[in-house]
């Protein structure tokens, strides 16, 4: 019986690390998907690794991909950078699931049929980070994960985005090698419906230009308020923004710092915000 029971361990010990060390099937180059039959024969393969950049449809505003879904890509572990882009018929990147590791940068521009992106939850790590003109997109939840330093924060005319809370663990913007002012920079523009910044919340430190601009409906800074330093500050066309109370603390500690405030709800001069009067 002792036997027995010695021999069944050894084989689920064996099983169970034969399992855990599969061999990673690695595509050695960059690739690009514009249609779905390139998408199911790559799904053929098993890759499991791409070293270089995946591009999921086609560069963006010279035309539009008909790439239904991206079920092939769902082996994917780990690639060099990932752009989703000028997709209209693509309406969820859920195959997307398994993928763990982005070692640069992640895009998804002008994907009108994209109503999440819940699936890039289990990524905790890219350096840049792209989200422009995704016109059904309500929220960024799936980025939860990702945390600490980005190199480059975008967030630009996505007209259905109400909130950016899937940032809440980003803590600095900064690209040490690089000391470019429009290096390491935050940007959030022209996204009509978002009602605040508070997903921004844990940001402390921006090197580079940080830019609030057209987003019509939020009314305060307040996300901000933790934010320490900054290399310019700008903030404009925010026609319903009253409060700049969470910018406060930030001109208080560098108060040579070049900013622009213009054509909002309220625009106090910086001395307004070192004096406390930061709303209207």
């Amino acid at each position: 019986m002792k036997k027995i029971t010695f021999i069944l361990s050894f084989f689920i010990l064996l099983f169970n690390c034969s399992k855990d060390q599969e061999p990673e099937v690695v595509y050695e180059s960059d690739i690009i998907f514009n249609t779905q039959q390139q998408v199911d024969d790559f799904g053929k393969e098993g890759y499991t690794k791409v070293t270089g950049a995946v591009m999921i449809g086609v560069d963006y505003g010279n035309q539009t991909s008909s790439i239904t879904n991206i079920e092939g890509l769902s082996t994917l572990s780990s690639i060099g950078s990932l752009i989703i882009s000028g997709n209209t018929v693509l309406s969820n990147i859920e195959p997307l699931s398994n993928l763990k590791s982005i070692d640069e940068g992640l895009a998804i521009l002008g994907n009108t049929a994209l109503t999440n992106i819940n699936s890039l939850k289990k990524i905790t790590y890219i350096e840049r980070l792209w989200i422009f003109d995704n016109s059904q997109l309500t929220n960024i939840d799936g980025l939860e994960n990702i945390s600490s330093n980005l190199k480059l924060l975008r967030i630009e005319q996505n007209e259905s985005l109400e909130n950016i809370d899937g940032l809440k663990n980003i803590s600095t913007i900064s690209d040490v090698n690089n000391d470019s002012p429009f290096a390491a920079r935050l940007e959030i523009i022209g996204n009509a419906k978002l009602k605040n910044l508070d997903g921004l919340t844990n940001l402390n430190s921006v090197g580079g230009y940080l830019d609030i601009s057209g987003n019509g409906s939020i009314t305060n800074l307040n996300g901000l308020k933790n934010l320490s330093t900054a290399g310019y500050l700008r903030v404009r066309w925010n026609s319903n923004l009253t409060n700049l109370c969470g910018v406060e603390p930030l001109i208080k500690n560098l108060p040579n710092l070049d900013m622009t405030i213009e054509k909002n709800a309220y625009n106090p001069t910086k001395q307004n915000l070192i004096d406390g009067n930061c709303s209207n």
